[in-house]
């Protein structure tokens, strides 16, 4: 039987990515600066230099640090080089407060994308994918619980990604997907219309299945402007406050 209070290696190869990132995304190692030794890292972090070795490299992957061939690390603008996934890790900033330009540009992301995923999502459908999102649609009540509402719409939604077959989309959608699942609670009530417009779910699910891919953008252009609306008036609403 494992031991519970074991940490995986693997773990703590994670905490230590993660606080190193976090460094670096919040300004604490601006771009150009020297990444302090491995042997400095250790020490700060309480790990094995093996986990820092690791840990860096998975910085330098993602675009966050530059390791040359016997030179001085060094931090990366991550504006520059990094890719959509560390979009998440920007929506709080390290004082607990709510980054608002920074979700303004997620939401503004999703208005832009979600019609181009629908309209690519009637052209592309297999049989199976478009029955399902028909099905799916078709079991949505207004007037069921929002959270419920949150679950059968995020696994639409996924569907229709898959359907468009679109790997850019799919994994910026991957991002946006991990961001609304992190804050369910606050943003099912904020795009609550959303959520309860059935027959907008229903009438691109339909479009799909029938290959209409100008009405499935017109459609999907309706349904994500609720939400976008709701999160921008939200958003107004807890800057001014």
């Amino acid at each position: 039987m494992p031991d519970p209070n074991h940490i995986p290696r693997r773990s703590v190869v994670d905490q230590a990515f993660e606080a190193m990132r976090a460094r670096i995304l919040h300004g604490h190692w601006a771009p150009g600066d020297a990444v302090p030794t491995e042997k400095e890292l250790t020490e700060a972090l309480g790990v094995s230099r093996s986990t820092v070795r690791e840990a860096l490299n998975r910085l330098a992957s993602g675009g966050l640090i530059h390791i040359p061939h016997g030179g001085t690390k060094r931090v990366l603008d991550w504006r520059d080089h990094a890719g959509i996934e560390v979009l998440a890790d920007l929506f709080v900033d390290p004082d607990g407060r709510l980054n608002h330009a920074v979700v303004r540009s997620a939401v503004e992301m999703r208005a832009a994308i979600a019609p181009d995923v629908a309209r690519l999502a009637a052209r592309h459908r297999q049989d199976a994918q478009a029955d399902a999102l028909v099905r799916i649609a078709a079991s949505l009540d207004p007037k069921a619980e929002l959270e419920s509402l949150l679950v059968a719409t995020l696994e639409w939604w996924t569907l229709l990604v898959l359907a468009s077959d679109n790997l850019g989309y799919r994994l910026a959608y991957n991002t946006l997907r991990h961001t609304y699942t992190e804050g369910r609670e606050p943003m099912r009530e904020v795009i609550a219309e959303e959520l309860r417009a059935a027959r907008l779910y229903q009438s691109i699910a339909a479009a799909v299945q029938r290959r209409d891919p100008s009405t499935a953008r017109e459609q999907c252009e309706v349904l994500v402007s609720l939400g976008t609306r709701a999160m921008f008036a939200a958003l107004a609403a807890l800057h001014e406050g």
